[in-house]
């Protein structure tokens, strides 16, 4: 995949909102510095995840898709689980009470379900929502991608989906789950999806993507 320079800035200013929200309590604690810095990291995903699956071949969705899934598993399983191998075996608590929900990636419904306790493990939320996001987006691009007017009005309906969602609380029976949860972190995900696709389609300034001349 082309390798985009700019994107390694954005990753500093996500990376410095997390610390941030974790170090600088005096900061943190009046601005959602993390919250803002993860959410970056989901358009950045949203983008490269997209971008990645947008390229042209003449494979069919299975081959693509297997592919992808392959690649993913390849990169995150091996560290993930055996991570959560050791953290199991050092008996730390958390993991050994929430280890189905860790090793099935959907540890971000059963921490806001316990009402989002600060834990050694409470990060890996994060993760299961990038995980979720790998499994279902596929579906999307692939099948969609020589649509692109249509695979754009989708995209937008569920950024404009996911943000109704957060700010008007408009589904109370599901609102613990809005911090964390794929139907409204799918917003993020799904702008950088949409700059991808916009990119694909060249609407978007070159110049959005090349750094300057040294």
């Amino acid at each position: 995949m082309k390798y985009y320079e700019k994107i390694d800035g954005l990753r500093f200013i996500a990376i410095f909102l997390v610390l941030i929200e974790h170090f600088a309590i005096f900061i943190g604690r009046h601005i959602s510095a993390g919250y803002f810095g993860v959410d970056l990291f989901f358009v950045i995903s949203g983008f490269l995840i997209s971008t990645i699956l947008l390229k042209d071949n003449n494979n069919s969705f299975q081959k693509n898709y297997l592919n992808f899934i392959g690649r993913r598993t390849l990169r995150i399983f091996p560290i993930y689980y055996l991570t959560i191998l050791i953290l199991y075996l050092l008996n730390l608590p958390v993991v050994k009470e929430e280890i189905f929900y860790l090793i099935s990636y959907s540890y971000n419904y059963a921490w806001a379900s316990s009402g989002y306790p600060l834990n050694p493990v409470a990060h890996f939320w994060s993760l299961a929502v990038e995980e979720q996001f790998y499994l279902f987006w596929p579906f999307i691009i692939l099948l969609l991608k020589n649509y692109y007017k249509f695979l754009l009005f989708l995209i937008i309906t569920i950024i404009i989906f996911g943000y109704t969602l957060m700010i008007f609380d408009i589904l109370p029976s599901i609102s613990k789950f809005n911090s964390v949860g794929l139907h409204t972190r799918m917003a993020s995900l799904g702008m950088g999806a949409l700059g991808a696709v916009l990119s694909k389609k060249n609407y978007l300034p070159v110049k959005l993507f090349k750094s300057k001349e040294r």
